[in-house]
């Protein structure tokens, strides 16, 4: 039966990737119908979620103003179980998806925190593109104005009209190509572009425009070399301008946007020309004005002097450069720009020359732009020179027409560009299909019209100039196809690219005016024939090879090679050589996430180690990466599909760890469960294949998926790529009902170690017994709680009332949250019933006691009492155990944070699971024990803190069990009256737990198999844990004590404390306190 909908949260504009490999979290909500949605049941008003002023003062200074989510600690009011947040309603006007025209993003709205937006440019993205899209306009001009005055400055029989000076048709041709000349500088400038300020590139491009039209008229006269040298220049300030303007993009406009940002401001150049041709056709007529021609480079240079006089105050490289952005659309920009790690221009950052010049997709980029330009040369730089020649127009009418495919090709590609965001925005397609689509119907489009031209003459002028119109609008496809694509190729790179991409399209330019003028010689039909059949030829190609090779894939290789922060310079140390940010007896370990999601591996993996660092996160979903980027910006995010991850480039990580979740609809119940006939077990395949052939392979692997997994296909391909390369394995499935978590998520995991002391493969966990499971009660939101917001409507919940889950604060259980949640209500998660009825005060309140009151006469307002609620983003943080460790970015609306945690790990099981790994990262594993009685530190770490209890995981090596123990996987007891066994071959002589303070002291008998060396039969260990004080009050009676199975001779103690207080406590952090505890971490 299909899910009822829900328009909870409010449907926005978003993005539906088709997730071939990757998290299994999808992108963003699908738009839904307006006209369907108006009759599904809806919440009173859209919730926007953002982090108060207040919270950010009280927990940061002025001048650090990273949102922070702090807890309530006063006994005045009641407690607060998870992050405050504040909730706020949007303005109408922003209540759209970000564009490039309106914004919105979730930051403070205290008064007078933010800048006000300017009226004419509400976005400065906006006025951005427009500035640059003018810059191309003087740019424009000043490379199309040659074309018509050469008409008029040279003789012309025709139409007996004759010009000034007498150059030849090689001339001419040098003339045209010099500009060419001037671009092949922009291999240098290419690499300068993302290396100094891009606002001044473009100024000195402006400059040189200037300059050279200025010049021309009064040069040209004297030497035919003079307005070679001028439109040399004009070369130069293409050489500036395409690689900086390119750098620019990168930097202010967000991935989705790019396509459109690259239509407006490249339309820049089609205005330019559709303004100058007629113009320019007419000053020709009239030499009256400035003598006729030269008024057409003086007007030029005029143009270019005006669009620099603007750019200069108002261009800015980057938006915190630019004085007038409001701090919300500089969050805005930032946050969806920073997992393309472009970093500062003044970074240093090594080029990876030998990836970039071996790219097959680079490669494929270049060759269908350099067969786009050819064609555009012909129909830009000669169009005139066809009609005069060919169709036979008078210069003043001859710019007029020429203009006319140039009027095409600016619509085509701005509408293209829009289409192509669309589709992006609103369909499944990915980036590089959407450039594939586009570019192929463009370059088969341009082809098919360009072999109409040859057979039309003066008499078929109508049917020629229809055709090169034509061929115009299928060339401005290419906008949002290889242009984009190759601006998406390497951002952090993309004016280096810029440069190597049109120095070749430079050359090329060269060759096809010089071929252009040695072919038509006397301006015959047949001549031109040849031209456009060539053109035609080689517009034509890029049909097979982007299609085949071509990409809009971030590569790679595009990531910077350098971080400066401190957390990141321990990823390139060895784990034999430690991280100069530790001790000499604290060496790091090393993990890769693949499927990283929004990062709950990383989160959890933080909490139980600290000496773990996450070397890279691999992800193709750009709303969690934006997550994930904005909680560990000094991580090294790839946006990328795994499938391109070389045995060679995992070699070279290192890494100690992969943590996997691999995507979980091919193995669902309620899918089609294709197993490995799914297209989304491809990246799991390619990580088994690089598995076997590794030099390096990890030390620990865990994998995570849905309880379908078990006994696939994918499984036993997983299991049969471990056992080759002598991995020791385990599974388990687990609920985390089973810790007392009051939240239903059961799930497959597979713990793999390469050391031979791994425990034994096989089922080992179905349920970890806790003795004071956890409530709702324990996690609710105040803020929340007051909210309407959140409320859904009584008309809602009475026509989904057989299906909708409900569960009170007192309850011990919910649904498990999907991806749906908010949008759908049946099977998608739990609905809170805040005021829970008077009758039902001592007994739980049930779905029969709810149906009950749904038939009765008041059913709307018995219904309408009972405050029926969605759980918050925080609430669902807490209880999937993110709590304060993950943070909303400004960007990220509330469906998709619904999304993301929906799909993501639970920490709290997870760090479970991942004990097992840490009882193997032992210091030195092949290290002696110290001499007898030898005091040992104690690691503690805290795994879940409500507001009524914590828990604390006790860790000390050496404890290992005899096989025989084996069977007994946990063991619980209370708190031990006196000394007592611990296991085959540990006991506690010391063990003294008050309401503010543990101290306990274990003795461990080491068996060493060696007895070789005098010394080694028989060594005791002393292991001591000293928490001079917690930081709120425990009930030492009701402490209970979980024992894990050692591994690798460590022994997990899981111990669980009653708070007497009742209130919510930094206990996460009191470890770090001076004077508090005297316990290390091992």
């Amino acid at each position: 039966m299909q899910e009822e909908r829900s328009s909870f949260p409010p449907t926005a504009e978003a993005t539906v990737e088709d997730l071939q490999q990757g998290s299994p979290i999808p992108e963003e909500d699908v738009v839904s119908n307006p006209s369907e949605a108006s009759t599904e049941p809806q919440l009173k008003k859209p919730p926007i979620f953002y982090v108060s002023e207040e919270n950010l003062s009280r927990t940061y200074p002025d001048n650090h103003r990273t949102p922070h989510l702090s807890r309530s600690t006063s006994l005045d009011h009641p407690p607060a179980r998870s992050p405050i947040f504040r909730i706020g309603i949007p303005p109408p006007e922003y209540a759209s998806k970000p564009t490039l025209i309106s914004y919105y993003s979730q930051d403070s709205q205290e008064e007078g925190d933010l800048a006000t937006p300017s009226v004419l440019f509400p976005s400065m993205r906006l006025l951005v593109a427009a500035l640059l899209s003018c810059c191309f306009i003087a740019l424009s001009i000043s490379s199309s104005n040659m074309a018509v005055a050469l008409i008029c400055m040279t003789s012309c029989p025709i139409h007996g009209y004759g010009g000034e000076l007498e150059w030849e048709s090689d001339q001419e041709g040098l003339v045209l190509a010099a500009q060419n000349a001037g671009s092949l500088l922009m291999v240098v400038t290419g690499m300068w572009a993302d290396r100094i300020n891009g606002k001044w590139m473009v100024g000195m491009a402006l400059v040189l425009c200037t300059l050279a039209n200025a010049m021309l008229p009064l040069l040209a006269a004297n030497s035919f070399w003079y307005a070679v040298a001028a439109r040399l220049m004009i070369g130069m300030a293409d050489a500036c301008l395409m690689p900086a303007v390119n750098s620019l993009i990168t930097r202010w406009f967000p991935q989705k946007e790019r396509a459109a940002a690259i239509g407006i401001i490249t339309g820049g150049r089609q205005i330019g020309t559709l303004f100058i041709l007629p113009t320019a056709g007419y000053l020709c007529t009239r030499k009256d004005i400035k003598g006729g021609w030269p008024a057409i480079f003086y007007l030029s240079s005029i143009i270019s002097l005006i669009v620099g006089i603007f750019w200069l105050p108002m261009g800015a490289d980057k938006p915190s450069k630019q004085y007038c952005i409001s701090r919300k659309e500089r969050l805005f920009i930032e946050s969806r720009i920073a997992c393309e790690s472009i970093g500062k221009r003044t970074e240093a950052r090594r080029v990876p020359w030998n990836n970039l010049l071996k790219s097959s997709p680079l490669w494929a980029a270049i060759f269908a732009l350099v067969c786009h330009e050819y064609p555009l040369v012909i129909m830009l730089q000669f169009l005139p020179n066809y009609m005069r020649d060919v169709l036979e127009f008078a210069p003043a009418k001859n710019g007029i027409i020429s203009a006319m495919p140039i009027l095409f090709l600016f619509l085509s590609k701005t509408i293209a560009s829009s289409v192509s965001s669309w589709l992006e925005t609103h369909t499944t397609w990915g980036k590089t299909k959407i450039c594939k689509v586009f570019n192929g119907v463009a370059s088969a489009g341009l082809a098919l019209c360009t072999f109409i031209v040859p057979f039309c003459d003066k008499d078929r002028a109508v049917l020629a100039i229809a055709a090169l119109s034509m061929s115009m609008f299928f060339a401005g496809l290419h906008t949002p196809g290889v242009i984009t694509a190759m601006v998406q190729l390497a951002p952090p790179f993309s004016g280096i690219i810029t440069g190597i991409s049109f120095f070749i399209v430079a050359w090329f330019g060269i060759g096809n005016k010089i071929l252009t003028k040695w072919i038509v010689q006397h301006g015959s039909q047949q001549e031109w024939a040849v031209v456009f059949y060539v053109s035609g030829i080689v517009a034509a190609l890029p049909i097979i090879v982007f299609s085949i090779w071509g990409s809009a894939e971030r590569q790679w290789w595009a990531a910077p090679s350098s971080r400066t922060s401190d957390s990141c310079c321990t990823m390139s140390g060895d784990l034999k050589n430690p991280s100069t940010s530790g001790s000499q007896d604290s060496p790091r370990f090393r993990c890769l996430e693949f499927f990283c999601g929004i990062g709950g591996f990383h989160i959890a993996l933080k909490r139980i180690c600290k000496r773990i660092d996450v070397v890279g996160a691999f992800d193709i979903n750009t709303t969690t990466n934006a997550i994930y980027s904005y909680n560990f910006p000094t991580t090294e995010l790839h946006q990328r599909n795994i499938q391109s991850l070389s045995a060679k480039f995992l070699d070279e990580k290192n890494a100690d760890i992969w943590t996997l979740s691999p995507p979980c609809q091919p193995f669902v119940k309620k899918g089609l469960q294709l197993d490995l006939g799914d297209a989304r077990c491809d990246a799991l395949k390619c990580i088994c294949d690089r598995i076997r052939v590794l030099n390096k392979p990890p030390r620990f692997i865990m994998v995570e998926n849905v309880v379908g997994f078990r006994d696939s296909d994918a499984e036993q391909m997983l299991l049969e790529a471990l056992e080759a390369r002598s991995y020791h394995h385990e599974w388990y499935e687990i609920n985390p009902l089973d810790y007392g978590i009051p939240n239903s998520r059961p799930r497959y995991y597979l713990l793999a170690k390469l050391t031979p002391d791994a425990v034994l493969s096989g089922k080992y966990l179905e349920r970890w017994g806790s003795q004071f499971p956890q409530q709702i009660k324990d996690i609710l939101c105040t803020d929340a709680a007051e909210s309407e917001e959140l409320l859904i409507s009584v008309d809602t919940i009475l026509k989904h009332r057989d299906v909708i889950d409900l569960v009170e604060p007192r309850s011990f259980r919910s649904s498990c949250f999907t991806k749906s949640y908010g949008t759908y209500i049946k099977g998608t998660g739990s609905y809170l019933v805040s005021n829970v009825p008077a009758s039902h005060e001592t007994l739980e309140f049930e779905k029969a006691h709810f149906l009950q009151i749904a038939a009765g006469e008041d059913k709307l307002e018995a219904v309408q009492r009972l405050g029926i609620r969605a759980f918050s983003v925080p609430e669902m943080c807490s209880l999937m155990g993110f709590e304060k460790d993950l943070r909303q970015p400004p960007n990220i609306m509330q469906h998709q944070m619904y999304k993301a945690l929906g799909n993501s790990v639970n920490i709290f099981v997870v760090c479970h699971m991942l004990t097992r790994f840490t009882a193997g990262m032992s210091d030195s594993e092949s290290s002696s024990a110290g001499d007898v009685g030898e005091g040992r530190l104690a690691s503690v770490s805290v795994i879940r803190d409500t507001g009524t209890k914590v828990q604390l995981t006790l860790k000390a090596e050496g404890l290992r069990k005899r096989k025989s123990f084996f069977a007994a996987l946990v063991s619980t007891f209370k708190k031990p009256s006196e000394p007592s066994k611990l296991c085959s071959n540990a006991r506690f002589t010391e063990f003294t737990l008050t309401d503010r303070s543990l101290k306990f002291t274990i003795n461990v008998l080491n068996l060493r198999g060696n007895k070789k060396k005098k010394g080694n039969e028989r060594r005791e260990e002393v292991f001591k844990c000293n928490i001079k004080q917690f930081p709120s009050r425990v009930n030492p009676d009701s402490a209970t004590f979980e024992i894990m199975e050692p591994a690798s001779g460590n022994c997990f103690i899981l111990m669980n404390l009653i708070k007497v207080d009742n209130i919510m406590t930094n206990w996460k952090e009191f470890q770090s306190m001076n004077g508090t505890i005297d316990a290390s971490t091992v």
